[in-house]
């Protein structure tokens, strides 16, 4: 999400085409800029910018998994995109923020701790 320069730019629409595409899973992953590369001085899309993506996410792929990878900006704005996720009903996150499973179960969840590769979720290895 936000590989437009840090914008949002048809993310809904590839969502709207892969919905009926077969996929087990649906792992979104946001611009994480690193230094030193083409891409490192953008800015990500800010966390709210995320949440209609979220919602559109969890609501067209209500049967299968949907998890917040591990390539997403740090600080508070992974923080605050963890918890967006788990607002928007994700199955998981990859390296949750610190107070996102407390958030989780708070609400009522149930935390669990795979130990493996975010696009791996749910498969038996």
């Amino acid at each position: 999400l936000g590989m437009h320069n840090g914008r949002i730019d048809g993310e809904a629409e590839v969502l709207d085409r892969l919905r009926d595409s077969g996929i087990s899973a649906l792992i979104l992953v946001v611009l994480m800029p690193l230094p030193g590369t083409p891409l490192g001085a953008l800015r990500p899309p800010p966390p709210d910018e995320l949440v209609p993506l979220f919602v559109r996410a969890r609501h067209g792929f209500a049967d299968i998994p949907v998890v917040l990878g591990c390539a997403r900006p740090g600080g508070i704005h992974k923080a605050t995109t963890d918890r967006l996720a788990v607002l928007s009903g994700f199955n998981g996150i990859a390296y949750p923020a610190n107070g996102t499973i407390g958030l989780a179960s708070d609400l009522g969840l149930v935390p669990e701790r795979h130990e493996v590769c975010c696009s791996l979720y749910d498969v038996e290895v």
